[in-house]
């Protein structure tokens, strides 16, 4: 068992006595949004709608190509969308309150019922102009027979309902936790049926005698005579399947995590899986075949992709790239590069538009002098790459260096320093065509490398005999170098100085993991209360900063750390960059999924202050670092003290260890992975709990 450290969730908000602005935030990337997306439908070529977290909406009228933001009138998730003809249209959303909306207008306008039931409307589907179901995650449906107008409440013989599907007015089916449940008098008697295998979560039928069930860990149940019988059907390469759907008796669709799409051409009997490399292996929630062409596919961060020849290939519906962002690097507001661990984007209008390069597929630790000269690291890899056209062409510098290149940093066009996790530093004087090493520390790793002017410099460091943190100091642009203490057993993951006096340092893990000096680093201190990890911080002056963390965790400081407010951003994804122009306020953050946030009004006109950062419901963080080697972080909160489970999976789908197993309190968890005994490769994590499980997906890199 691995020692789980609770994230303590109390954190001190700023005192402040003038009232700051909102800053607006602009989704920059992924478009049209980096929201999960879980549900897509489209009533035909042409006209379809996305929906998912945080109540965004988009709907297309040219076959996805374009997307116009609709507002449904709620913020809360939308799970399930189903359109009966081209102008009447249902939407079930909420995670803890049971919404149903409706157009009439075809998705122009909405209007909203709040059924007053606990959890949010899912599986959303109807047989008719006025016959309707849904699921809504306990042990009853919901169901109308007067086109949404009332809703009856209907209990099934189901512990935990997932979905729902209605073949008749009389005949309806549910499934969830304990199999399959069926009515053939509209809801008044359910008979239970099928399999009593594993967690089912969706289900459907082609007619009144045929359908699918499918569930976690690859379930895959078949009927012929209307669920009398349940056939296992082994379907090798889909782990949780989220979604099944029938074109007719013939063709049948499923998408699951890990961006894998399933398809079968005999009724469900034998299948073939695809992970389209468009969708980055971000989890699929919903797929709608329109015809034996054209199939649509939506899922995790913004996640929609399109195919045009029944799934043999696919076309990217949404903008730039949409996996891990973990660096990034502005030589000003409208020119900026970003990082994920297998490529590399870039804007030159201020991130109007991010173009993905073509001419490099690794991403990691970056710097660029200008805004055509660059150098790019690779990720968890002793790699080097340089470009003197933006770009356009990387030529190779370092090539099997026993290390991961962690922070980059030039002084000029010629002199650049860059720190390795083997706790080494190389410098250059000659653009990168050679680099000497001119620092080493025994039993020690360097995280980051900052300069306050062209002859200082400060690398964090931490010894793991000693479990110790301390930072490194040069004052003659790296000839010679000495050891501040730091009375901190957490890693340093961050640091940056505002002046040569000046300068904070910081770790993403939680604890006292802020630490401010104002001579120099002679003296480092521990300020302030904030214990979440920190990402990554940004500095304006002695007072004024920013840092970022996990589910979409940004704070303010006005007077240098000791007290944190924390700023509304538009996501709950992880935030990795900051990026901020103390002149004129342009503040870009980026993280998971390829998120790009950007607004234009940061320290000039002051942020909101929200108040504390209490988890209210569950949430799996990205597990960072990823790709990884070999020890990994994954983050998670949940709402009650509860027990809880987090189990690893190879891609086979077999469980490789257990890393939680008890019970935990209410808050924030996080628990390390040590994949060292194991293969190089692709690995999930799954976060169960008595009413909701959740599973990401993570890249181990030996």
């Amino acid at each position: 068992m691995k020692k789980i450290k609770i994230i303590t969730a109390v954190l001190f908000i700023l005192a402040v006595n003038t009232l700051y602005s909102q800053p607006t935030w602009v989704w920059q990337n992924p478009l049209p949004t980096g929201n999960d997306l879980n549900s897509v439908f489209f009533i035909n070529s042409s006209t379809g709608f996305i929906g998912g977290n945080s109540g965004v909406l988009f709907r297309t009228n040219d076959g996805g190509t374009n997307w116009t933001a609709v507002n449904p009138g709620t913020t809360d998730d939308i799970k399930s969308i189903f359109f009966t003809d081209a102008n009447t249209g249902y939407i079930g959303a909420g995670r803890f309150q049971c919404l149903l909306l409706k157009t009439t207008n075809g998705g122009l306008n909405w209007t909203q019922q709040n059924l007053g039931l606990q959890y949010g409307a899912r599986s959303v589907n109807f047989i008719d102009a006025n016959n309707g179901v849904a699921a809504y995650q306990t042990t009853n449906i919901i169901k109308t027979t007067n086109a949404g107008i009332n809703w009856s409440n209907i209990q099934t013989s189901n512990t935990f309902v997932t979905a729902a599907w209605m073949c008749s007015p009389a005949i309806i089916y549910a499934v969830g936790s304990t199999g399959i449940s069926k009515t053939t008098n509209g809801g008044a008697n359910w008979v239970s049926q099928g399999p009593n295998t594993g967690d089912l979560l969706t289900v459907c039928f082609t007619d009144s005698l045929n359908g699918q069930a499918a569930g976690r860990n690859g379930l895959m149940l078949r009927t012929t005579n209307g669920g009398t019988n349940w056939n296992n059907i082994t379907v090798s390469g889909l782990l949780d399947i989220y979604m099944v759907r029938y074109l007719n008796a013939s063709s049948v669709f499923a998408c699951a995590q890990g961006g894998a799409i399933g398809k079968s051409t005999n009724g469900g009997i034998n299948w073939s899986v695809s992970n389209p490399t468009e969708a980055y292996f971000n989890t699929f929630y919903s797929i709608i075949p329109l015809n034996s062409n054209e199939v649509f596919v939506s899922g995790a961060y913004g996640t929609i992709i399109k195919s045009t020849n029944g799934g043999a290939n696919w076309t990217q519906l949404f903008g730039s790239i949409n996996n891990e962002i973990y660096y990034s690097h502005f030589t000003d507001d409208n020119n900026g590069y970003a990082a994920s661990f297998n490529g590399v984007i870039k804007t030159t209008n201020g991130g109007a538009n991010w173009v993905k390069l073509n001419s490099i597929n690794i991403g990691g630790p970056l710097y660029y002098i200008n805004s055509n000269t660059g150098y790019q690291a690779a990720l968890n890899a002793g790699i080097l790459y340089k470009t003197t056209n933006a770009g356009a062409n990387f030529t190779q510098l370092i090539s099997g260096y026993p290390a991961s290149f962690r922070g980059i940093q030039f002084i000029n066009n010629n002199t650049g320093f860059m720190t390795a996790s083997n706790a080494t530093t190389l410098k250059t004087t000659n653009g990168g065509i050679n680099w000497l090493i001119i620092d080493s520390t025994a039993d020690s790793y360097y995280t980051d490398l900052k300069f306050s002017d062209s002859l200082t410099a400060y690398i964090c460091g931490y010894n793991y005999v000693t479990s110790s943190a301390f930072i490194r100091k040069t004052t003659n642009a790296g000839n010679n170098w000495f050891t501040q203490t730091l009375n901190s057993t957490l890693i340093m993951t961050n640091i940056h100085f505002v002046n040569n006096n000046t300068g904070f340092t910081s770790s993403n893990s939680s604890g006292q993991n802020f630490f401010k000096t104002t001579n120099g680093g002679t003296n480092w201190s521990p300020v302030g209360n904030y214990t979440n990890p920190i990402v990554d911080i940004y500095f304006v002056n002695e007072n004024l900063g920013y840092l970022c963390g996990f589910f979409g965790w940004f704070y303010r400081t006005t007077n240098g750390g000791l007290n944190w407010a924390q700023i509304t951003v538009p996501a709950q994804n992880n935030i990795r960059s900051i990026h901020h122009n103390n002149n004129t306020g342009v503040t870009y953050l980026l993280g998971a999924g390829g998120m790009i946030l950007k607004s234009t009004n940061g320290s000039v006109t002051g942020f909101e202050q929200t108040g504390n950062n209490n988890p209210t419901g569950y949430y799996l963080s990205q597990n960072y670092p990823n790709p990884f080697n070999p020890v990994t972080n994954i983050n998670f909160s949940i709402p009650n003290e509860q027990f809880v489970t987090l189990l690893i999976y190879d891609m086979l789908g077999r469980e490789v260890e257990t890393l939680v197993n008890e019970n935990l309190t209410a808050g924030t968890h996080n628990v390390d992975w040590n994949a060292a005994n194991y293969t190089s490769g692709v690995y999930f994590y799954r976060l169960i709990s008595a009413d909701h499980s959740e599973t990401k997906r993570m890249v181990l890199v030996k």
